[in-house]
């Protein structure tokens, strides 16, 4: 799930930015580094907690100590960050003996928080370290120090190797999310006091063609405790978020930000069954994605067309933190039935959705899908229940979804 932060903060929007061919054009951008990296965490401050045993009981708190403040090491996480800047097609300085003061824009990272869960036995496989972080980023142009932005994203990282590898995970995603989002593209756009062009936003795509789907009947009840069995979670990588399935033929829908379009995914079932998946489309925009796999026997959700209507009783599944709370179910209401946020309308209820939840689906009281987990309001890094839901319909015309007839 996306975030939204509070007043004077940048909103992180997960737009990808397109690769563009090495030559004249990209060396020609603006190169970037990463100049300082510092965390706000002290000796001793909680920042997780310790389990153990073959269920991953809780046994103890995680504090940050010396170990965890060294692992920060500035050089080892440049190149994390040059990396997510280059793979979406940004310049990065040549080696130098100080690489920042060759760059024509400076980043900053702050760690502004760390929850580690570690589990000493888990089944083979298994990632025993997981990671959220959260980052708040300052953009500075380098000729004249004019901050051009501030802009905070979180994001996790997993690790059977240690919780070294784990915080160095959740930095690579954080950094990817920042390279690829809208805001970014824009700060180093237009570098005061310098000629060089701004980054090359990708190419207009081609409107999706139209695809017809083996979609359930709309208006068919279904109860709540079979509408949890299309629920999945979805792994890419390190990261973690959730589904549904919305035909019979083995499609899911989920958020872009989960599963850009092209990538092989992992789909666990309710029943512990796991599938293979591949995006075979998406729209960054509306912050969509399908994905195909071969769906056990489980029924797929029946879809509500239309309004919602305030006040009315809703409801959230997905994977919200850990991969054990798969399946978890939170109820509220329709507290705005169409927010307006950047241009795009947003079902606004006050259901419980943390990370993981992103791209489950809210359900009417009959297990009817209106929308999809997208974005949650968090000015203070604690959760209001304000949270934000992209109306089914929008979604299905995003990706150009249409029944069979």
């Amino acid at each position: 799930m996306r975030w939204l932060t509070g007043v004077a903060v940048v909103v992180v929007v997960a737009t990808l930015c397109g690769v563009t061919p090495a030559g004249a054009e990209e060396r020609a951008r603006p190169s970037i580094e990463l100049s300082r990296l510092q965390t706000t965490l002290h000796g001793g401050d909680l920042v997780g907690e310790r389990q153990t045993g073959p269920d991953c009981a809780p046994s103890g708190a995680l504090a940050w100590d010396a170990a965890d403040a060294a692992a920060f090491a500035l050089d080892a996480y440049r190149k994390l960050l040059r990396k997510a800047l280059s793979d979406v097609g940004f310049a990065v300085p040549e080696p130098a003996n100080d690489p920042a003061d060759a760059a024509d824009v400076q980043v900053t990272a702050q760690i502004t928080g760390v929850h580690t869960t570690s589990c000493q036995k888990t089944a083979l496989g298994e990632p025993a370290d997981r990671t959220v972080m959260s980052i708040r980023w300052q953009v500075v142009a380098a000729a004249g120090g004019k901050v051009l932005a501030r802009i905070e994203t979180e994001s996790s990282g997993s690790s059977s190797k240690g919780a070294q590898r784990a915080l160095r995970g959740a930095f690579s995603a954080n950094a990817r999310r920042l390279a690829r989002s809208e805001a970014f593209a824009k700060a180093v756009g237009g570098v005061p006091g310098s000629a060089l062009p701004p980054p090359l936003l990708p190419p207009p795509r081609a409107p999706l063609t139209a695809m017809t789907l083996s979609l359930p009947a709309s208006g068919k009840p279904m109860a709540l405790g079979e509408a949890a069995k299309a629920v999945v979670s979805i792994f890419v990588g390190a990261s973690m978020g959730s589904g549904v399935l919305i035909s019979s033929d083995g499609y899911v829908l989920t958020n872009h930000h989960v599963a850009a379009e092209g990538a092989r995914v992992r789909v666990r079932w309710p029943d512990g069954s796991e599938t293979a998946g591949e995006v075979v489309r998406s729209d960054a925009h509306r912050d969509v994605a399908l994905i195909r796999t071969a769906a056990p026997k489980v029924r797929a959700l029946s879809i509500r067309h239309g309004p919602v209507e305030l006040g009315e009783t809703v409801y959230a599944i997905g994977t919200p933190l850990e991969r054990d709370f798969a399946g978890t179910l939170t109820r509220g209401v329709v507290s705005t039935a169409s927010r307006m946020f950047q241009g795009q309308a947003f079902i606004q209820s006050d259901v419980a959705v943390d990370h993981g939840n992103s791209g489950g689906p809210l359900l009417d009281e009959h297990g009817q899908l209106i929308g999809l987990t997208d974005l949650s309001y968090v000015p203070d890094g604690r959760s209001h229940n304000i949270s934000f839901f992209i109306p089914i319909d929008e979604a299905l015309e995003a990706l150009r979804l249409k029944p069979v007839r």
